[in-house]
């Protein structure tokens, strides 16, 4: 699936039209719009964000609940918003607690020490 055609696809779950004519950039300026107006209304989106330490604001179990959830990753709050989607969440009592977030090909793995832990980045290899 083609970056294009991803954000397509997010814009419409959030509620929103994509045109046929949009472009990444578009694309993500409409992502970015829903998610400042509580997710074209359907407050079904987590937005995540990331410390200088790596570690993620919301616990793996909280990520896990909501219906959709993104990791904002702009530095600045007025520039260009840099979105990724999560990928999948993994809860294993005494294996695994972790989260992936996807950015076109770029993955990025989170693991915790529980459910109710916050995940830190990992490499993943």
């Amino acid at each position: 699936m083609s970056n294009l055609t991803e954000l397509k696809r997010v814009v419409s779950a959030l509620g929103g039209t994509p045109a046929e004519s949009d472009t990444n950039d578009e694309s993500i300026g409409k992502i970015a719009d829903a998610l400042e107006n509580g997710g074209g209304g359907s407050g079904g989106v987590l937005v995540v964000h990331q410390d200088e330490n790596g570690t993620l604001d919301h616990t793996v179990q909280e990520i896990f609940d909501a219906p959709f959830a993104v990791l904002d990753q702009s530095d600045e709050p007025d520039a260009v918003k840099s979105i990724a989607i999560l990928e999948g969440v993994t809860i294993e009592e005494g294996e695994e607690f972790s989260c992936t977030f996807r950015q076109g090909s770029m993955q990025l793995h989170f693991t915790a020490q529980s459910a109710d832990g916050y995940p830190t980045y990992t490499d993943g290899d």
